[in-house]
């Protein structure tokens, strides 16, 4: 026998709530390789807050939803349903707000000697123009920066360059270019932050690569900084700079190349001041 359909009433404080934390619990346990029973917590949730299965299904699409606009992992298995309401987003805010480590992921890294090996991908597609933030998520997004995150935090930078320098040693070595594996340079530890690229590397002709490390735990969406000094290079050397983007570094290690000119893939603004007197 079908369940009726439930009549349309906006979902109240307390059920976004119940819904919220229940998926970021499961999510919690698939990520930790816990087993879930979907359907039983479905159940439990039709019993908790008076919703049908339907219902409950569609809420939990739309926080996948809410996660993605916010650059966040989400939970496989949910399809976003982007029709979602102020009323979920608060509720998604309140969970983060009293979990900050869920939207803090600058921990969840790999050890870079027992990282996979990193299989380059096709770089997302670009748009028009970029996309904007939803104006009901601003307020998190502002809370939540990714992109100022990763940009702020040295760890994940250095691991990221670490992978990479390991990297480019093995594919060279692999190549039967064990003289120039020796030769590559991680020129920012060595020489100091500030060239306008990491990594120096070479192709097995034996030509340069000079490589800029970006590293984020977050999707290869994620946005990213550019220092000035980093594009003027990449503008300067085109046939030698590239920049590595690594991503997912928290779970499955990702990589896409990007090589000059970036316009061609990225959508570049300017984010930052230089005040001077």
């Amino acid at each position: 026998m079908e369940t009726p359909p439930e009549p349309r009433t906006d979902w109240a404080d307390w059920q976004n709530d119940l819904i919220v934390a229940d998926y970021f619990d499961m999510f919690g346990r698939v990520k930790a390789g816990e087993r879930v029973n979907r359907l039983e917590r479905n159940r439990e949730l039709q019993s908790l807050t008076g919703r049908n299965k339907g219902s409950i299904e569609r809420k939990r699409m739309n926080i996948s939803a809410v996660l993605i606009d916010l650059d966040m992992d989400w939970m496989r298995g949910f399809a976003p349903n982007d029709r979602y309401q102020g009323s979920l987003v608060d509720a998604v805010e309140r969970f983060l707000d009293r979990n900050p480590l869920w939207a803090d992921d600058s921990d969840k890294t790999v050890d870079p000697n027992a990282a996979p090996e990193l299989i380059e991908g096709a770089p997302p597609s670009r748009g028009f123009e970029p996309k904007p933030v939803k104006p009901l998520l601003e307020r998190i997004a502002r809370k939540h920066d990714h992109a100022a995150r990763d940009s702020r935090n040295r760890s994940l930078g250095v691991l990221g360059e670490q992978i990479v320098f390991n990297h480019e040693r093995r594919r060279l070595t692999e190549a039967g270019c064990p003289k120039l594996a020796e030769k590559v340079e991680w020129t920012a530890r060595d020489k100091g932050d500030g060239v306008g690229y990491d990594i120096l590397s070479f192709h097995p002709d034996g030509s340069p690569k000079k490589i800029e490390v970006k590293a984020t735990n977050g999707p290869r969406t994620t946005p990213f900084f550019l220092t000035r000094t980093e594009r003027e290079v990449s503008l300067e050397e085109p046939d030698a700079w590239r920049l590595y983007r690594l991503h997912d570094l928290g779970s499955a290690p990702g990589l896409f190349v990007l090589p000059p000119p970036l316009e061609a893939t990225v959508a570049l603004r300017p984010e930052t001041w230089r005040a001077s007197f």
